[in-house]
């Protein structure tokens, strides 16, 4: 029996592009630890449903922490209760341009990295350590490059923690590493067209 079930999301951006829906597949109750350790497949709070007494057993939000609060959270409780996933999306998300700024970028970074190595220091096997932080620490650069090219700072810089995250593990989720070296090439626009040219080939 699931203690906490997800389910997709439908991202609407501000500035007028089309609709993004954040797929997730659905799954029955599964045990998803220590998988959940390289990024936050969960997501957004406002996603989720959890039993009360996952919070008896694991306690509460980390207030020490001031950023992914949410994210320590999911790891906690998948490290005690299996996790569902509904296939549908469960929210509207609105994405704004102004939302982030490069400073917060960064502070994102950090604290990733500060919970990624909470948790995977921990695990006993040496060789599923390693595994996990190349594959944590790749998709911490995946999403900062990503973050960094959507907001138009340096394409430089983005291009090289795009390149960094594909070199430091090129087996996960490979094809949207991939997709973000094109895209920090091309530019949006450019990226965009690309894959309207390809849709319709």
């Amino acid at each position: 029996m699931a203690g906490l079930v997800t389910g997709s999301e439908l991202q609407l951006f501000e500035s007028g592009e089309p609709p993004f829906e954040l797929h997730r597949p659905q799954m029955g109750a599964e045990n998803v630890y220590p998988g959940i350790l390289i990024e936050n497949t969960v997501g957004n709070p406002s996603l989720t449903m959890i039993k009360r007494e996952c919070f008896s057993q694991v306690g509460g939000f980390d207030e020490t922490l001031r950023l992914g609060q949410d994210w320590d959270m999911w790891i906690r409780i998948a490290r005690v209760f299996p996790v569902g996933c509904v296939d549908r999306p469960l929210i509207r998300f609105v994405r704004h341009a102004t939302s982030l700024t490069a400073g917060q970028v960064w502070s994102r970074y950090s604290s990733n990295r500060a919970i990624q190595r909470r948790y995977i220091s921990r695990l006993p096997n040496a060789r599923e350590r390693r595994r996990l932080l190349f594959a944590a620490q790749s998709m911490n650069l995946y999403y900062t490059a990503a973050a960094l090219s959507d907001m138009g700072q340096s394409r430089r810089a983005s291009m090289g923690l795009a390149v960094a995250a594909t070199l430091l593990d090129p087996t996960y989720e490979s094809r949207h590493k991939a997709g973000l070296i094109l895209r920090t090439m091309l530019g949006r626009n450019g990226f965009r067209q690309l894959s309207r040219l390809l849709g319709r080939g």
